[in-house]
C-alpha cells in the first residue's frame, strides 16, 4: 500500500509540474511554482530532471517573493505555520551543483507532518523514472546522502543534519535513517518527533546539496570518484573547525604505565603474560589478535621513542603459544583455556574461526616480521600454507565463519542476500603481499592478484569491516605499483569511496553533553558506534594509502582522509572514560568491567546520548594513543624537540651540525589540498624550556615565502598554521 501511494503522489506532483510557473531561471537550474509545491529543477543534460521540492505547499500559503538574480536567491513565503525562508547557491562550475537551505520561524506551536522523499527524478516531461541505480544511501548514523544513477545521469545528495540538530532537539525527531531512496524518489524524510516546535523559533528543516552529473562512463571507479567529489564538496561547506589540541604522547605514556601493572588488563597464564581483550574480561581466553594488535602499536612506539618498552618485552613470545603445529596456523583463543561463561556469543567456540579474524591476525605477524621480529616472521612463514588453502577452498568467496580443521561453513553470509565477508579477499591479498615483500617468491604476488580480481563489481558495497576495507585499499594500491595494471587503482577508488559512505559527517544535537562524534568511521558495515581500534587502524592505514598513491590520486580522497585525521586526533580523546560525564558511560557493560580511572578506551560511542562503553573498556583499542601519538608528533634522533602536525607530512629532511648540536634545520611538505588549513606546533623537550630560538619560515602555494611568528602556549610550545602543499622550513638555535 505505501509503495502505491507513494506511486499516485508523485505522479499527482508530475502532473502539476507540468504546468508549473516559472520563478526564475539560472544555467541548468529552474524555480518553478505549483500548485503543491515550489522546485528546483536541474537538467541533468541527458534527458534526465532532477526535481528538488523546496517547500510542500498548503491553501494558506502566500505568494512566493523570489530576490535575486544568480548564482543566489533568496525565496519567501508564508502560511499558517510559520514564515520561510529558502536561501539557494547555484554553481555551474564544474558541474551543476545546487544548496538549498529552508528555514521555518513559527508562529505558533507547529508539530510538522512527515514530509515526502525531496527529490523527484523525471524525464524532460517530468515523468517519474521507472528505472534507477542506488550506489548508497544513509543506514543508521550515516552521513545524510544518497548517490544514484538514472539513465547516463548520476545524482549526489547530501542533508546536512547537523544544521536540522536544532529541530531535533526541540521536537525529539530521531534523524538516524532520514534520507532514502524510494524510486523514483530520494533525499530527506523530515521526520515530526515527539513534540511540536514552540512558538517563535527559527530552525532549519532542511539544507540540501544537489550535485548531477552527466557521462556515459559507467565504470565503478568512475562512480566512486563522482562520489568522493560530493562528499568533499559537502565537507567543504559544512565543516566545523577541528576541536582542542590533545596530548598523545601523555595518553601513551600513561597507558602503557597502567597496562604494565593492571591486574584488570594483563592475566599470567603458564609463565606467559597476555592481554585481556577488555577490561576484566578473564572469563574467556585470550585472543591472539588482541596480543598481535597492541605489540604492533608498541613496536611502532619503541621505533618512534628509539628505545625499547618494557611492556613489550614482558608481552614477547606470547603470540607463540596460539600456534597449532597440527594445522599450521594461529587460534582465535588460547589453547587449553576454557570459557567461563555459558551466556556466549557466536564466535566464542575454540573450533570456530572467523575469516576476517585469521587474516588480520597474519597481517599483524607480518608486520611484526617486517618490523625484524624472528620469532614473528618464523610463525607467518609456517602459517602462510593454511591461509592459501583455505582462500583456494572459498574461492576467495569468505564465509563469517567456518570450522578451522574442517572448513565447513558455519555461517555464510552477514544477513541474508548480503554474503559474506566481502572485503576479507582484500585482507588475504595484503598478506601475500607480504609475504612477497619478505620472501621476493612470485607465487605469493599472484596469488594477492588472484583475490584482488574477486573484488571486481562489489562497488559501494565492498565494505564488511572498515579498517579491513582500508587496509585492502593499500594492498591495491600496492599490487598497482607492483604490476602496472590501472584496474588495481581504480578497484583502491572504489574500496575508499565504500568507506567513506559510511562516515559521520555530521555532529547530532546532544544538549547538555559535549563530546564530539564527527567524522567518525564504525567499525562494520552496520555497527550503531564508532570503536577506536578499528579509526586507529583506518588513521594509520590511510596515511599509508596516500603515501602509496602519491599523486595519482583524485584531490577529493586527499581532502577527505587528511580531513577526517584532523577530526580524528582531537575527537579520540572522548573514547577515554575520563573524558565522558559518569552518567554518560555504561555500568554494567557486556564484556569485563569499566574503570574510569584507567586511560584504556572505551569500545563504543553512539550518535545519540546513548550511554558509551555498552560493550567495554577496549584493551586492543590501547593502542590508539600510541598510534596518533607515532604519526602526529615528528621526532628526530638528537634533535630537543618534536614536531607536531595535524595532517601527514612529506619529504621531511633535517641536517645538525655535529653530536651536541647548536643548529639544526628542518624542511617539509605539508601534504592536503590548498584550500584548507592546518595546525602546527614545536614541541621543546622540557629540560630546554626557555633555551631555544626557533625561525620558521613558510612558502605556500602561490605566495613568497615568509617568515613567521609562532605563537607560544603556556606549555612553551610553537604554534602556527599553513595550507595545505605548503613549505615549511624550522631553523633551531641553541640559546
Amino acid at each position: 500500500m505505501e509503495r502505491e501511494y507513494l506511486a499516485r503522489s508523485w505522479a499527482g506532483h508530475s502532473l502539476q509540474l507540468q504546468h508549473a510557473r516559472l520563478l526564475a531561471q539560472h544555467g541548468s537550474f529552474r524555480m518553478m511554482e505549483s500548485d503543491q509545491a515550489v522546485w528546483l529543477i536541474v537538467d541533468c543534460k541527458t534527458g534526465v530532471l532532477a526535481a528538488l521540492r523546496l517547500l510542500e505547499k498548503d491553501p494558506h500559503v502566500s505568494k512566493v517573493k523570489v530576490t535575486g538574480d544568480g548564482p543566489n536567491f533568496v525565496l519567501k513565503t508564508a502560511c499558517l505555520v510559520g514564515d520561510y525562508e529558502i536561501r539557494l547557491r547555484l554553481t555551474e562550475d564544474p558541474v551543476p551543483m545546487a544548496r538549498a537551505t529552508v528555514r521555518v520561524t513559527t508562529r505558533q506551536p507547529a508539530k510538522l507532518d512527515p514530509s515526502a522523499r525531496e527529490i523527484l527524478a523525471t524525464d524532460l516531461r517530468h515523468r517519474p523514472l521507472d528505472e534507477g541505480l542506488l550506489f548508497t544511501t544513509q543506514t543508521g548514523s550515516n552521513s545524510g546522502h544518497a548517490f544514484v544513477a538514472a539513465n547516463d545521469a548520476t545524482v549526489f545528495y547530501f542533508q546536512n543534519l547537523t544544521a536540522l540538530g536544532p529541530y531535533s532537539a526541540l521536537t525529539g525527531a530521531n534523524l538516524r535513517g532520514c534520507v532514502g531512496v524510494e524510486w523514483p524518489a530520494l533525499g530527506l524524510c523530515l521526520p515530526s518527533g515527539e513534540r511540536p516546535l514552540p512558538k517563535g523559533v527559527t530552525v532549519v528543516i532542511s539544507d540540501a546539496f544537489l550535485r548531477v552529473t552527466g557521462s556515459s562512463d559507467r565504470g565503478e571507479a568512475t562512480r566512486a570518484v563522482e562520489f568522493l567529489e560530493g562528499l568533499a564538496w559537502a565537507y567543504r561547506k559544512t565543516a566545523p573547525p577541528p576541536g582542542k589540541w590533545f596530548d598523545w604522547t601523555r595518553a601513551a605514556e600513561r597507558i602503557l604505565a597502567e597496562l604494565g601493572k593492571s591486574r584488570a588488563c594483563v592475566r599470567k597464564i603458564r609463565g606467559k603474560a597476555f592481554l585481556n581483550a577488555y577490561v576484566g574480561s578473564d572469563d574467556k581466553p585470550p585472543e591472539s589478535m588482541v596480543q598481535a594488535a597492541v605489540q604492533v602499536a608498541l613496536c611502532e612506539y619503541e621505533g618512534w621513542q628509539l628505545e625499547p618498552h618494557p611492556l613489550m618485552k614482558r608481552l614477547e613470545g606470547n603470540l607463540e603459544a596460539f600456534f597449532l603445529k597440527d594445522l599450521g596456523t594461529m587460534a582465535r583463543w588460547l589453547p587449553g583455556e576454557k570459557f567461563l561463561k555459558t551466556d556466549r556469543g557466536e564466535e566464542q567456540e575454540t573450533e570456530r574461526m572467523d575469516s576476517w579474524y585469521l587474516l588480520h591476525t597474519m597481517m599483524n605477524l607480518g608486520r611484526l616480521a617486517a618490523s625484524g621480529k624472528k620469532a614473528e616472521q618464523k610463525l607467518f612463514l609456517e602459517c602462510l600454507e593454511y591461509t592459501i588453502k583455505t582462500a583456494h577452498h572459498f574461492q576467495h568467496d569468505w564465509p563469517v565463519f567456518y570450522h578451522r580443521k574442517t572448513l565447513k561453513v558455519l555461517k555464510r553470509e552477514v544477513a541474508e542476500g548480503l554474503g559474506g565477508e566481502r572485503d576479507a579477499a582484500g585482507l588475504y591479498a595484503h598478506v601475500m603481499l607480504q609475504a612477497w615483500d619478505l620472501t621476493a617468491d612470485r607465487r605469493y604476488l599472484g596469488e594477492a592478484e588472484a583475490a584482488a580480481s574477486k573484488l571486481t563489481g562489489l562497488g559501494f558495497g565492498m565494505l564488511y569491516q572498515t579498517n579491513n576495507t582500508v587496509h585492502t585499499a593499500v594492498a591495491l594500491a600496492r599490487l598497482w605499483k607492483a604490476t602496472g595494471n590501472s584496474l588495481y587503482r581504480e578497484l583502491s577508488l572504489v574500496c575508499m569511496a565504500s568507506v567513506l559512505s559510511h562516515l559521520w559527517m555530521w555532529e547530532p544535537a546532544r544538549p547538555g553533553n559535549s563530546w564530539s562524534t564527527y567524522m567518525g568511521l564504525p567499525p562494520l558495515h552496520d555497527a550503531p558506534y564508532i570503536a577506536p581500534y578499528e579509526e586507529a587502524e583506518v588513521f594509520a592505514a590511510s596515511r599509508v594509502y596516500l603515501s602509496e598513491m602519491g599523486d595519482q590520486i583524485p584531490l577529493s580522497l586527499v581532502e577527505l582522509w587528511v580531513e577526517y585525521g584532523k577530526h580524528l586526533i582531537s575527537r579520540a580523546a572522548y573514547y577515554l572514560p575520563e573524558m565522558l560525564p559518569a552518567d554518560g558511560i555504561c555500568d554494567s557493560p557486556h564484556e569485563g568491567v569499566i574503570d574510569r580511572s584507567l586511560p584504556v578506551p572505551l569500545e563504543d560511542l553512539y550518535a545519540s546520548v546513548e550511554p558509551a562503553g555498552q560493550v567495554g573498556q577496549e584493551l586492543y583499542g590501547a593502542g590508539l594513543a600510541l598510534t596518533l601519538a607515532t604519526r602526529t608528533f615528528h621526532r628526530w634522533h638528537d634533535v630537543p624537540f618534536m614536531v607536531w602536525a595535524a595532517v601527514p607530512l612529506a619529504g621531511a629532511e633535517f641536517s645538525a651540525d655535529g653530536k651536541r648540536p647548536s643548529k639544526v634545520v628542518i624542511r617539509f611538505k605539508l601534504v592536503g589540498p590548498e584550500s584548507h588549513r592546518h595546525g602546527l606546533r614545536i614541541i621543546p623537550n622540557s629540560r630546554r624550556r626557555g633555551k631555544n630560538k626557533f625561525k620558521v619560515w613558510r612558502e605556500e602555494p602561490g605566495k613568497r615565502r615568509a617568515m613567521l611568528k609562532p605563537v607560544v602556549t603556556k606549555d612553551g610550545h610553537f604554534v602556527f598554521e599553513a595550507a595545505g602543499s605548503a613549505r615549511i622550513e624550522i631553523v633551531w638555535l641553541r640559546k
